[in-house]
């Protein structure tokens, strides 16, 4: 079985050639005041930015995966934002997909 890895804000350095395992990162992408009122803010609009690094051996329907992915985060009240196509890394051969989820925090 692949091991995975999940990782928030960036990749520390002895990760970064891997490409046995599957790896995330998700990075805030988006953190501004919203809702406004009287010149004061009620919310937040918040966003995250989600990319899947997949290792040599992935043996999943990639498309399968994201979309329990994205089911996953809009059970739990983000919204899919936008969704890029996948890329192939021209200097590791890995497929990688980016996917950005937003939600507005009300405060």
């Amino acid at each position: 079985m692949v091991e995975n890895h999940i990782y928030l804000t960036s990749l520390p350095e002895a990760i970064k050639s891997n490409t046995t395992d599957t790896i995330a990162l998700l990075t805030e992408s988006e953190n501004r005041p919203e809702a406004w009122g009287n010149d004061i803010f009620h919310g937040m609009a918040q966003g995250v930015e989600v990319q899947i690094f997949y290792g040599e051996d992935f043996d999943r329907n990639t498309n399968d995966c994201e979309i329990e992915l994205m089911q996953l985060f809009q059970t739990n009240g983000w919204r899919i934002a936008n969704s890029r196509p996948h890329i192939l890394d021209p200097d590791t051969n890995q497929v990688i997909k980016v996917f950005f989820v937003g939600k507005n925090k009300l405060i």
